[in-house]
């Protein structure tokens, strides 16, 4: 009898897995893993885009710090020096976030088979503690002792001016940011509101986040400098320097809670998640879904694993629709002919059978996952399990009812939708 599918023996799968294993071993010791290989021509523009918009914030920063240190050496303004350290801090960040996005496309090893997306939520992490602890921590103290040191500030419009700068250079550099961000969102097909509330794109949202506070802060700073000049109190001085600081303190909370919820790996999105499970609930060859989970490994980017109650007449009558039902008639009829030796000859027939029959359920498998694949492309790696009947009754004679479970996207409960109410 013909087998279906021609499958590799167990033994060439194994020897396979080892080679493709040691490959992978020696690749990482020597430093010559390759990145992996950009799959679309959507995640192509995403990484050029994202590199693009950490560049550009990179080296705008750097401009402006160097020009705000300058102008602090002249005039002394506290707020001058805060804006500094501010845009010195915002270097190391994007830094940081530029290491993570090439660290975060290296190729799966033998030790992190699923790859190193995750790379990027912690580079991105460390980016926001450094917002925290370099731009806000920084420069509460030197605001809080700028409070009790009177200072005469001069230069004014030598601050002003530098502001003035920073801030046409800073809102181009936010401007890149939200445009990324926005193309970002209309390729997930999210808006931008949903994009940023995901965190679907770490990068990128961080570098919009430091823009903002940046531009906010240049504001503050030019506002708190005026009126240290026009009136003769530094106490504005000091007063726009710790506004400055408590502005990138929120921001580094923002991006250090949505980092965090990237690293504990989040589910996928309900939306997408009802696609997969009516997709299933509709297979002619799944009676029920009794679990499903889906852990968020990179952005935008899924594992998915569902626990499967497979219909075996289904399979076995697809099966036999593309092997020919005669055929096997044809064999089983022959086998009973032969007197004594029918029973051997039948037990060979049912064994060749066993086995393209677990060809049969491996295909119906593959054809699950290309087609959950082209639903939710952003799912990389799915786990079917085979359900061994203990969540079904017994099924003498009763009717069994089939049953998705879909959990809620809020809250613990878990609703019961039978699988024909799609």
């Amino acid at each position: 009898m013909r087998s279906v599918h021609p499958w590799p023996s167990k033994q060439e799968d194994q020897d396979h897995m080892k080679r493709r294993a040691k490959a992978l071993e020696l690749a990482d010791a020597s430093g010559l893993m390759p990145p992996s290989p950009l799959l679309s021509a959507d995640e192509s523009k995403a990484y050029t885009r994202e590199l693009h918009t950490v560049n550009v914030a990179m080296w705008a920063n750097l401009t402006i710090c160097v020009a705000k240190m300058v102008t602090y050496t002249i005039s002394g303004s506290n707020a001058m020096l805060a804006e500094a350290v501010h845009s010195l801090g915002d270097v190391l960040n994007q830094a940081f976030l530029r290491t993570g996005i090439m660290k975060s496309h290296r190729a799966p090893t033998a030790l992190h088979p699923y790859g190193y997306h995750r790379d990027k939520f912690i580079w991105s992490l460390i980016a926001a503690v450094g917002i925290f602890c370099i731009g806000a921590g920084v420069n509460i103290v030197q605001g809080l002792n700028a409070l009790f040191a009177e200072k005469q500030l001069d230069f004014l419009r030598a601050n002003l001016a530098v502001l003035g700068v920073s801030g046409i250079v800073e809102g181009y550099s936010l401007w890149v940011a939200v445009r990324s961000v926005n193309q970002g969102a209309q390729a997930a097909g999210l808006t931008f509101r949903e994009f940023v509330k995901r965190g679907m794109d770490p990068t990128s949202i961080a570098v919009m986040m430091e823009d903002a506070a940046a531009v906010a802060g240049l504001f503050l700073a030019g506002i708190s400098t005026w009126l240290a000049h026009s009136t003769g109190q530094s106490f504005y001085d000091a007063i726009g320097t710790i506004s400055v600081g408590a502005l990138l303190g929120l921001t580094a909370l923002f991006l250090v809670q949505k980092n965090r919820q990237l690293l504990l790996g989040r589910a996928m999105n309900q939306k997408d998640t009802d696609k997969v499970l009516k997709y299933l609930a509709e297979d002619p060859v799944i009676r029920a879904v009794y679990d499903h989970k889906s852990e968020e490994i990179g952005p935008g980017i899924y594992r998915f694993k569902a626990e499967i109650d497979f219909s075996g007449e289904a399979i076995v009558s697809r099966h036999m629709d593309r092997l020919g039902r005669e055929q096997l008639y044809e064999q089983v009829d022959t086998a009973l002919t032969f007197g004594d030796a029918k029973y051997k000859n039948l037990n060979l027939i049912l064994k060749a059978y066993g086995k393209d029959m677990m060809g049969a359920l491996g295909a119906e498998i593959d054809r699950i996952e290309t087609g959950i694949q082209k639903l939710v492309p952003g799912i990389r790696h799915i786990d079917l399990e085979a359900d061994r009947g203990r969540h079904r009754p017994n099924e003498s004679g009763a009717q069994v009812y089939s049953q998705v479970y879909l959990t809620a996207s809020s809250g613990n409960s878990t609703s019961t939708i039978p699988s024909g109410a799609y």
